[in-house]
């Protein structure tokens, strides 16, 4: 089996085993996300703690569980947003065509 494919397999085996929180590793691999992209979200606010993710232990100091699902969300809102990102600046830009200039 390609590596491709067994990539395919992971994700979809570990979509579907009704999971509520996954590990970082695991979280990496189901959304092609870099360590440093993932911690990065983290830390901006980007990802929040109770929905993003959480804290296993209660404490900060323990370990993430994360949210695969609001994740996905997440991913899907901010690419609609960058898509959308030029037309609303647009909108932003005065125009004196009123005037008749």
């Amino acid at each position: 089996m390609g590596v491709v494919q067994e990539q395919r397999t992971h994700r979809i085996s570990m979509s579907t085993t009704n999971k509520r929180f996954y590990t970082t590793s695991e979280i990496l691999k189901l959304t092609n996300l870099s360590r440093t992209i993932l911690m990065g979200l983290k830390s901006s606010g980007k990802l929040q703690a109770g929905i993003h993710y959480v804290y296993l232990g209660g404490k900060p100091r323990s370990n993430i569980g994360w949210d695969l699902e609001a994740i996905c969300l997440w991913m899907r809102q901010s690419a609609m947003n960058a898509k959308n990102a030029p037309y609303k600046a647009a909108e932003k830009i005065e125009t004196f065509a009123e005037m008749g200039v």
